[in-house]
Parts: C-alpha cells; structure tokens; sequence
C-alpha cells in the first residue's frame, strides 16, 4: 500500500544525487584511512603474497628440471631406477622397471618428452591471480573495510607495483573492472534508446525522481529510466543491458507509483509498464519475462507500429 508518492523537483532530484556522490567521497576517504591506519600490515601482506608466487614458481622450475634430467639419464622420477623402453597397446614409452614397488611414486616418459619439456619450460612463470589484491584483503580480514580497486590505488601512492604488470600481465585493474566498464556502457546504451524513443513521443522524461513511502516502510527514492506519453498513453520504461538484469518486483513498484500519481491529479490515460533490453543476444532458461529488444526498435518510424509493439510487450497496464 502506497502511503504517498509524489515527483520531485530537479533541484530536489540533483540533491539526491550530489549526496549519493558524497556519500561515495566520504566511503574513500574511509577507506584511504583504513589503508594509512594499517599500511605496516598491507605492505607486509603484499611482499608475503609475492613470496608464495616465486616459491611456487621455483618448485615448478625445479621440478620441471629434475624431470628433464631423470629423462635425459634415463631413470625414474619417483624412485631413481632405470628406466626401459616399453612397447604396449597404446604406443612405446619409457617406464620404470621397478614399477610394481607401490611404496614409492614412479614416472613414465612418452618418447617426445623432449618437445614436452620445451613446452612446459616455456610456460613457466610466477603466476599473479588476477584477483591477488582482493586476496591479501581475505588474508588481512579487511575486505569489508576496503575494496580492491582502492586497495590497488593506495599500493601506487606508497610506491608499490602492481604485481600483475611486475610480472609480465596486464594490469590488475583492467581484469577487475568489468563491473566498472559495464556501468559505462549500460550509460552509453540508455541514452542511445531514450534518444531514439523519444523522438516518437510529444512528451518524454528520462531520469524520473519519485520520492515516495509505502506502508510500515521509510521514505524512499525510485529513479524511472525513461517516460513517454502522448494525450492517450503513458509508458514507464526500464532500460537493461540483458534479460538477466530484470526485476519484475521493479517494475511492479515503478507502475504502481506513476499511477498512483496518475490517479491522483485524475489523469485518466492509460499506463503500461515494459522492459526493453538493450542486448542482442538475450536468452532466457525461463521465458516468463516480457520484454522487448531494442534491436526490433532501432529502424521503426511509425509511432503508430510503435506502440502497438509497446502494447503487445507490456509487463503490466492500467486498462
């Protein structure tokens, strides 16, 4: 039950949205504490971390050197005894004669070890997790205090390298960051289909603030993606990137408070509700979701087919 639900005004709106950045600043400048609070622990845990790469980069070197030489001597790996050129069913290898002993391990040698060692040799290196910063923040029990990407910032104000770029990888942030490069471009693709919806309707509205209280709740704020209307119709559009991104409750909500505001200045136009998704290639396991690619948008200049698609697609409707 809506207690009430009202639009806000832009000045109210960019209120909104500057405290929601403040908010943001001040969540860094914690976090900046934290890190110059704890940097004896972070720098130690850094160098640690590093230190288990090369040990095991090391122990992978060795091994791969012993290997190369009990072949070259032609002995085995596990229990140094020497091995024989054995023909079997599935091809000719060298195997150990003192295979039947279980006591100890034993290793067999496929006749191109030696393309195999220069392979293996090759691939060799420290390997650098490319989630090795969010590692160190579970080792220090500071995951909750600090993120990642923060983390990574703070290392190259104190002068410490990424390890993944000190180890011949790309940059840890750019592995990380497709959350971040995701935002941008789900930005991109909502204002490339509010520009072009737009364009077909007399009214339009991207970017609704609704302050509004639903029963035993706190006040709260929805921000509608994109209205449209005309003197017949009014449509509240969700914008998403993928049909794995929509919420049905979402929508639901956003319906009830454009009419509840509809109704309230007795506004008799119908209201419809959609989704439309931006991606192509969508799936769905569950084909219960309604919506409506922007792809079989993006060439039709008939308002009139237009929204007969809106119709035909809509979620929920005021009729």
């Amino acid at each position: 039950m809506i207690e009430y639900a009202r639009i806000m005004e832009p000045n109210e709106l960019k209120e909104f949205f500057d405290s929601i950045k403040k908010l943001s600043e001040s969540k860094k400048t914690i976090a900046d504490n934290y890190f110059y609070d704890n940097q004896e622990l972070f720098v130690q845990a850094y160098y640690e971390y590093e230190e288990l790469q090369i040990n095991e980069y090391q122990k992978q070197k060795n091994e791969i050197n012993q290997l190369y030489e009990c072949w070259q001597k032609k002995i085995c790996f596990g229990c140094s005894s020497k091995l024989k050129l054995i023909d079997s069913d599935y091809g000719k290898f060298w195997g150990c004669t003192n295979f039947r002993d279980k006591s100890k391990e034993h290793k067999n040698f496929s006749l191109n070890y030696e393309e195999i060692h220069n392979s293996r040799k090759k691939g060799v290196k420290v390997r650098i997790n490319a989630h090795w910063a969010t590692d160190i923040l579970k080792k220090t029990n500071s995951k909750n205090k600090i993120k990642a990407s923060q983390l990574l910032r703070m290392y190259e104000e104190i002068g410490i390298d990424d390890l993944r770029v000190k180890y011949g990888y790309k940059e840890t942030i750019k592995s990380i960051s497709g959350y971040v490069t995701a935002k941008k471009n789900s930005f991109k693709e909502e204002l490339e289909i509010i520009e072009k919806l737009s364009k077909h309707f007399p009214k339009h509205k991207s970017q609704l603030g609704i302050r509004y209280k639903l029963e035993s709740d706190i006040e709260r704020v929805a921000i509608i993606d994109l209205i449209l209307s005309d003197n017949k119709d009014v449509y509240v559009i969700e914008i998403k990137r993928s049909v794995y991104d929509i919420k049905q409750e979402q929508l639901k909500l956003y319906f009830k408070l454009m009419k509840y505001i509809m109704d309230d200045i007795n506004d008799e136009r119908n209201c419809l509700a959609l989704f439309v998704v931006y991606n192509k290639q969508t799936y769905s396991f569950h084909n219960e979701e309604k919506y409506i690619l922007y792809d079989h948008l993006k060439n039709i200049d008939s308002k009139k087919y237009l929204k007969t698609l809106f119709n035909e697609n809509a979620e929920i409707n005021g009729r």
